[in-house]
């Protein structure tokens, strides 16, 4: 009755007599919704609020509810039972939005169109109801670049085969809108005149939050989650053969088939392949921290890893596991679910995003994870686990970052115990300032030097804080350096033992961080607005940047107290950066650059390697100065 006008038909203003008949109803068409007999008993106490709403839409948007899908041209692909599909009318029917190319591309569409329709107020959301099997885009266009790959019946199976389409439903109608599933042979009958698939576009104007919040709404279906936990069963019996642990691990996602190597040649970009060129082995070890060691990894990519990646990852210690070559997911699974005879490389290649989408739960499971940032597969991982035990091979930038601000970077203090009482104080308004603007959305870690102070540890893991314990194996050469530091004598502060100690701390975060980059913030330091990745721009430091703390005027690094931290470049060169500390400490020479720890990395890193120090913006370090 109310579709005529257009408006979002929920029942907020129905009578309670009118609200309690259209329960009754609801429960009555339970078997056409949702079975009551399903739900959890958390689920049934919302019955009233969230399944009232979607009885209601059943009846006045004429929605209809179907068992069972098939698709002949798709070799019958099983799905999942109870999908809400939109009903054609008299105009006929089109879904609000169309996706295209591979798994990550099409669920950032997804999420994308979604968030944006529930930010707009849309009175219906049409969902397509297709995932496009093989999304590989192969065409290039000298004008159009990179050709976009749409759904048709040769290429896809309906979306609720592969993912819950209940779950993300029931997301919608949470926030008060409401939604459906356009049929998959209406979706695949509809041409394309145009390569306009603007999901990008989409993304950059939706509410990040939102997004990311109907991201973690797809989830696979009851059939598919058959085939991924049967998979992560076989990965840990191969792991068990071998006396290893699935916390042991790290995913990795490896682009390096032809057709990524093509797409690279035309990237615009400075990091589409291996950071400087050096072998992804190399790359690997150096993102695992040496206080938190690894043994095997997951590999993901376009090819089998070749008998020579496989040695190369070997003399790192590493245990390189493979889905097919080491048979974790195992052809009768796939069979029993695509319905489909047949192994190897051509069932590979034909259901590719399939294979993708099991990668991807499997590797969702696994403690680290490393990938391309210019793949929008590994920003989708990266993205879903909030930036936690995640870097990049190809290091500097996430590109999808300036359309999607959810890529945060840690934070990173230091403290000993041996530092002035009054130093805690200070410290603990800075994390609180940290948890004020950010919430829990990020991670905050402590390298902590000393035990002893169990209320202050209490304090930290209270807020969720990470501690790692500290015990440096430099210190009593720092303590010399101390003694001989001219500017440390003169400074009421760094004249103490403690506090000198605890400015040097942050040289050995690298041995403790799983990340790509992290923010070192001294304590005395507040944050005053949210920040992502995207805020340090495509020529991120690819070693460590400072900033001035003495003048906003003078764009010169300066000042440590504030430092961005290319981790990897940084555990890189951690040897060698220590032996050049002691050099100087042996000899009583002081560093040209600055005094103390500020000097230090000035001097090894700005000298030694002018591109891997840089200046970072006085939007890191402002200084409040009172006059008058």
């Amino acid at each position: 009755e109310h579709m005529n006008h257009g408006q979002r038909n929920t029942g907020r203003h129905r009578t309670p007599a009118a609200k309690a008949q259209m329960k009754i109803d609801c429960v009555a068409k339970s078997q056409m919704l949702l079975p009551i007999s399903g739900l959890t008993s958390k689920r049934r106490r919302r019955c009233g609020m969230v399944m009232y709403a979607f009885c209601f839409t059943a009846v006045s948007w004429n929605l209809i509810s179907t068992n069972t899908i098939t698709s002949e041209s798709t070799e019958s692909v099983a799905s999942q039972s109870n999908l809400f599909l939109c009903r054609e009318d008299g105009n006929g029917i089109a879904p609000s939005y169309q996706v295209c190319n591979g798994l990550a591309n099409q669920l950032f569409g997804h999420a994308a169109y979604i968030s944006r329709s529930i930010q707009t107020q849309s009175s219906w959301i049409r969902i397509p109801d297709v995932f496009i099997a093989n999304g590989e885009q192969n065409e290039f266009d000298a004008k159009l670049g990179l050709l976009n790959l749409f759904p048709n019946k040769n290429n896809s199976v309906p979306l609720n085969a592969i993912f819950d389409s209940q779950q993300l439903i029931h997301m919608i109608g949470e926030h008060g809108t409401n939604a459906c599933f356009v049929p998959y042979d209406k979706v695949v009958s509809i041409g394309h005149d145009t390569n306009e698939c603007p999901w990008l576009n989409e993304l950059k104007q939706s509410d990040d939050e939102l997004t990311l919040e109907v991201l973690n709404a797809i989830k696979p279906s009851i059939s598919f989650s058959r085939v991924i936990e049967n998979t992560i069963g076989n990965l840990m019996d191969h792991l068990s053969s071998s006396n290893l642990s699935l916390s042991d691990g790290i995913c990795l996602h490896h682009r390096n088939g032809d057709d990524w190597r093509g797409h690279c040649r035309v990237w615009p970009g400075n990091n589409c392949l291996e950071s400087e060129n050096r072998p992804v082995g190399d790359l690997v070890y150096e993102r695992i921290p040496s206080e938190y060691k690894k043994k095997w990894v997951y590999y993901i990519s376009d090819e089998e890893p070749s008998e020579k990646l496989l040695l190369q990852f070997e003399g790192h210690g590493l245990k390189l596991i493979h889905r097919d070559k080491h048979q974790i997911l195992q052809d009768e699974d796939l069979h029993r679910f695509l319905k489909v005879d047949g192994v190897g490389p051509v069932l590979r290649r034909k259901y590719r995003d399939i294979f993708a989408a099991v990668d991807f739960s499997v590797c969702s499971r696994i403690d680290s994870f490393i990938g391309n940032s210019v793949s929008t597969f590994s920003d989708l991982q990266i993205a879903k686990r909030g930036g936690s035990n995640s870097s990049w091979y190809n290091s500097r930038s996430i590109p999808l970052s300036d359309f999607f601000g959810v890529y945060y970077l840690p934070i990173v203090y230091t403290y000993t115990e041996l530092s002035q009482k009054l130093g805690k104080s200070p410290l603990e308004a800075s994390i609180l300032s940290a948890r004020r603007v950010f919430g829990l959305g990020i991670e905050i870690h402590v390298i902590y030097h000393g035990s002893d102070d169990i209320n202050f540890l209490r304090w930290l893991k209270s807020h969720s804080i990470i501690v790692h314990k500290h015990k440096p194996a430099w210190s009593s050469m720092v303590d010399t350096m101390r003694q001989n530091d001219q500017a440390a004598s003169q400074s009421h502060s760094l004249s103490h033992g403690g506090n000198y100690l605890r400015t040097w701390q942050k040289i050995d975060i690298p041995l403790f961080i799983d990340a790509e980059y992290a923010l070192f913030l001294d304590a005395d330091t507040i944050i005053c607005d949210r920040f992502t990745l995207a805020e340090f721009g495509s020529e991120i430091t690819r070693g460590i940047a400072l900033s001035n703390a003495y003048s906003e005027a003078q764009l010169q690094p300066s000042s440590a107290r504030v430092a961005l931290m290319n981790i990897p470049k940084l555990r890189q060169t951690h040897d060698a950066f220590i032996r050049f500390i002691e050099e100087h400490a042996t000899m009583k020479e002081d560093f040209l650059m600055g005094p103390s720890d500020q000097g230090a990395y000035l001097d090894f890193y700005g000298n030694k390697d002018s591109s891997a120090s840089n200046f970072l913006g006085p939007k890191f370090n402002s200084k409040c100065i009172g006059q008058g």
